[in-house]
């Protein structure tokens, strides 16, 4: 199989490029920052005390965003693998199929 049906196949199936899966994660911590800042500093100001209030924003937010991020990334990689999997599905049926065909 040649690499670019291979990528498109790899495309149609759902995989995302490295640059996809950095934009997918930036949106997520930037989303994760922003309801970490609100929600996770209410969390943090009752655990806390909220004489950190400043303090317990930053970390709050600074939290959201990389789990976020990390949760995006483990998101984006198992699509890849079944991505991955369904080509090399397709692909093995193919050749089971050529297999099978009788010769003239």
């Amino acid at each position: 199989m040649s690499d670019d049906r291979h990528d498109d196949e790899l495309l149609a199936a759902g995989y995302t490029s490295k640059r996809g899966a950095i934009i997918f994660c930036a949106g997520l911590a930037c989303l994760g920052a922003f309801l970490g800042g609100v929600f996770g500093t209410i969390g943090l100001n009752v655990l806390l005390g909220p004489e950190n209030g400043d303090l317990n924003t930053i970390l709050a937010a600074t939290l959201a965003a990389v789990l976020a991020a990390a949760a995006g990334a483990m998101k984006v990689r198992h699509g890849n693998r079944e991505a991955r999997e369904a080509v090399q599905d397709a692909e093995w049926r193919r050749e089971m199929r050529e297999v099978g065909r009788p010769r003239r």
